[in-house]
């Protein structure tokens, strides 16, 4: 057989496999398809869950940590950062420092302002707090990020200093290194990481506009992915992506201020020990990536209407306080300060413990419900979980969901529910 007859033959067979039913326990209701670059697509038209199925949160949390109390060890100034200006960056929910729960049962939280790593027994009684500002072999100078990647050991992340450091659960040093130094770059934050203790992180990318005599100038950037071993050294670049909605603009002194746009898209990661969970944002599709930097499938599931309507930011101000003022103090310095055309799809992935794919979705003030689709390892879209409207996923085992919550007043503290997987 030729070639040109073996590459017909092999396109009939790619077609011939559209609209084929994936079968998980019962058949999914999804289809796989081979596309003409031959990579898997899994597309699923309705959730598998039916109107009665599914996941769910327990109706009450299990173990609170923070509310109703004047102990310092049980207040926090900044889990999860708000919407706003924050150590020079325009920061929303990516910035995490837990909680996360190790294997001995501890909760381990991060917080900001005092720089602190502090551990709660599995009652939410306090034990200990570790770190501490400064510029010490055990300090740090901000606590940007925290992340529970190897089994029992946290990941404590200083962008002032481009440091990562390492702790187990009594709170000691296990080593640090300095991204610019091993990964020989400037990695743009959140990073994530695996049960191995490899990271996927993004650089800032290269600006596709210049600002010259505008005002500001809206653009988006090219990023690319690279994956890094557990001492932040590169291992592979997975290549380049449609990275963060940014804004540029002249400062107050004269030079070019960069900025990520509030309503902006961000690529959404999660690094499993064999693959990497890639998205730009623009729609709702995942990117499955094998660790040896070959794009192995595509997870899709339908989207609704994500179109931006000028009305919305008025509306924001009932829904997200934060993004409100920060919209309209945007607004009052560039009255013409452009808004993007469709909103993201998501903004966060999680990988939960059982291999489960989390991606929460964007909230625009016509989405009244805080939802997260859940994705099997397969890629079939199982449906969707709904958390609290003020509360922020960091973490889902197998049968719970931790995370953060924020009351009227804006004050932070740890919950902890039940994960019902029915």
């Amino acid at each position: 057989m030729n070639a040109t007859k073996l590459r017909s033959l092999t396109l009939l067979l790619w077609w011939a496999l559209v609209a084929v039913s994936v079968g998980d326990d019962g058949g999914a209701p999804a289809v796989q398809r081979m596309g003409e670059d031959g990579v898997e697509v899994v597309f699923t038209e309705r959730p598998r869950w039916g109107e009665m199925e599914g996941w769910r949160l327990s109706d009450s949390p299990e173990l609170v940590i923070g509310e109703d109390t004047d102990d310092p060890n049980y207040l926090f100034s900044s889990i999860i950062s708000p919407r706003g200006v924050e150590a020079g960056y325009i920061v929303g929910a990516g910035y995490i420092r837990g909680p996360f729960r190790l294997p001995d049962g501890q909760i381990a939280v991060g917080d900001l302002r005092s720089t602190e790593v502090r551990f709660f027994d599995t009652s939410g009684q306090f034990v200990r707090a570790a770190v501490g500002e400064g510029g010490g072999p055990t300090e740090l100078t901000l606590l940007s990020e925290l992340h529970h990647c190897v089994p029992g050991m946290l990941a404590a992340i200083d962008h002032r200093r481009d440091l990562l450091a390492i702790l187990d659960g009594d709170g000691k040093f296990h080593g640090r290194f300095f991204f610019e130094d091993n990964a020989d770059r400037n990695l743009y934050p959140p990073i994530t990481c695996n049960r191995n203790g490899q990271i996927l992180a993004m650089d800032w990318g290269e600006a596709e506009a210049r600002l010259q005599d505008e005002e500001f100038v809206f653009y988006r950037t090219r990023v690319h992915m690279w994956l890094l071993d557990s001492e932040g050294y590169v291992i592979r670049d997975l290549g380049e992506f449609p990275g963060v909605e940014r804004f540029d603009y002249q400062g107050p002194t004269g030079g070019v201020n960069r900025e990520s746009h509030p309503l902006g898209k961000t690529p959404g990661r999660a690094l499993g020990t064999d693959r990497a969970f890639i998205g730009t944002a623009d729609d709702f599709e995942i990117q499955v990536w094998s660790l040896d930097g070959v794009l192995r499938q595509r997870w899709r599931r339908p989207v609704g209407d994500s179109t931006f309507l000028e009305e919305d930011i008025a509306a924001y101000a009932a829904l997200d306080a934060d993004l409100a003022r920060l919209l309209q103090a945007i607004r009052r310095r560039f009255p013409t300060f452009p808004m993007p055309e469709t909103y993201p799809a998501y903004t966060r992935f999680i990988l939960d413990a059982t291999d489960h794919l989390w991606v929460e979705h964007f909230r625009t003030p016509r989405d009244r419900r805080h939802l997260w689709s859940v994705f099997a390892p397969n890629g079939v879209w199982l449906g969707e979980v709904e958390v609290p409207p003020s509360f922020e996923i960091t973490e889902v085992g197998e049968d719970y969901v931790l995370g953060v919550y924020r009351d009227e007043l804006d004050e932070q503290s740890v919950r902890m529910y039940g994960l019902v997987r029915d």
